[in-house]
């Protein structure tokens, strides 16, 4: 993310004070409107945590892709470090890596610090999130955390974001990117908006399929289902079985690339489901050569020991 392009966003939410500030004072947390939450929550001991996470970051940055250490750190400094994890932010995304190392490192921060303010997302998370989405760069992973804090919390207005961002292109640029991690929030969401349209979405043959497919899998993965609780569980089984149908409409012509994305969530929502589903297909809807026979064959015989495993592990 640029300089340039996070003072942007913060100017739009009254942010810009705080992008200066490079400490943990409560002073530079303020101009958020609801910061003052999470300065009341502040302790000092967490706040220390977090700026030692962060100097062995700096001193030692994670691979790409491998900095999962670095969220789990940040994750448990818990409640009384979130005002020290959103300045986190604020510090680091609007300063530059002066090398590729360098650049890890802020980058880890910044995703990772979003990341766990995405446990318990709330207004001032979601602030955070906001404008780090609205700035005109960004890695996959900080994108990919910042759109996460808006499918936890998943209120109206974080959808509506989410789902304008998901329409975005299929490719590596900014807007490409910015689609990923919109669609990969909705998945997190596991509300009835965020669920039907992403089975809307896939039924149609869209575009970006395998993504969808992806955050389907997320969304109405049937072990995350359970753990929700009985209270939920009427609500549950009718939002999976719309994704299972929709992954059934868009599995016979998906794409070499994307089919494997459409079995994997068939796999993980509802495989008794859809083996049941599968079944039913009229052949008159499913091309009849022999490649495609087996690889209905394949997806069937994927389904029942999905469901074995299941059924063991109960």
């Amino acid at each position: 993310m640029s300089v340039r392009g996070f003072k942007l966003s913060c100017l739009r939410l009254g942010l810009v004070s705080a992008v200066f500030s490079v400490g943990l004072a409560e002073a530079a947390l303020s101009p958020l409107p609801h910061m003052a939450e999470l300065s009341r929550q502040a302790t000092p001991r967490a706040a220390a945590e977090v700026a030692r996470i962060r100097d062995i970051a700096r001193r030692s940055p994670p691979a790409p892709g491998r900095q999962g250490a670095i969220v789990r750190s940040l994750r448990a400094v818990g409640p009384g470090g979130r005002a020290a994890l959103a300045e986190l932010v604020l510090a680091q995304a609007a300063t530059s890596g002066s090398d590729r190392s360098a650049e890890r490192a802020r980058e880890a921060l910044v995703a990772g610090a979003l990341e766990a303010l995405a446990v318990t997302p709330d207004q001032p998370a979601a602030e955070l999130a906001s404008a780090v989405l609205s700035s005109s760069e960004g890695s996959r992973s900080v994108l990919g955390a910042a759109a996460l804090v808006l499918g936890r919390r998943a209120t109206d207005e974080d959808l509506d974001r989410l789902i304008s961002l998901s329409a975005g292109p299929v490719d590596a640029t900014h807007a490409g990117l910015l689609g990923e991690a919109a669609v990969a929030g909705l998945g997190r969401a596991r509300v009835p908006r965020a669920m039907h349209h992403l089975a809307g979405r896939i039924a149609v043959g869209d575009a970006a399929l395998a993504r969808l497919a992806e955050a389907a899998a997320f969304a109405g993965s049937s072990w995350a289902w359970a753990a929700l609780g009985p209270a939920r569980a009427e609500e549950g089984r009718a939002l999976r079985s719309e994704l299972v149908a929709a992954l059934l409409v868009a599995w016979p012509t998906a794409s070499p690339e994307a089919r494997p994305f459409v079995e994997r969530a068939l796999e993980v929502i509802d495989a008794r489901d859809a083996e049941a589903r599968l079944a039913a297909l009229p052949m008159s809807g499913i091309p009849t050569n022999a490649a495609q026979r087996g690889l209905r064959e394949s997806l069937q015989a994927r389904l029942r020991r999905a469901q074995a495993r299941t059924a063991r592990a109960e």
